[in-house]
């Protein structure tokens, strides 16, 4: 559990969840599409954001290097926020 107690983690869950839930609705309201094709959108679009962010620590030279735990937790608040957001 002291996983998800880190600091950096918790943000890392939280972004991702926004990013997921708030395209999950934009998608819902503006495209006729499935739940299944939103939900995937939503979630890759929010994994994007944070692979990329990853990808700068990993090049930036005061940066704090490639982690996969920030990639779990970006997977973690990814699929909470696309599953919440179809929540009426």
């Amino acid at each position: 559990m002291e996983f998800f107690i880190q600091r950096d983690k918790q943000s890392h869950i939280m972004v991702c969840l926004v990013i997921a839930s708030i395209t999950v609705l934009a998608l819902t309201l503006f495209t006729f599409l499935p739940n299944a094709e939103i939900f995937l959108y939503a979630y890759l679009h929010a994994m994007a954001w944070g692979s990329g962010k990853e990808a700068f620590d990993a090049i930036r030279k005061d940066g704090s290097g490639w982690s996969w735990m920030d990639i779990v937790a970006d997977n973690v608040g990814a699929i909470t926020g696309a599953l919440l957001a179809f929540i009426p």
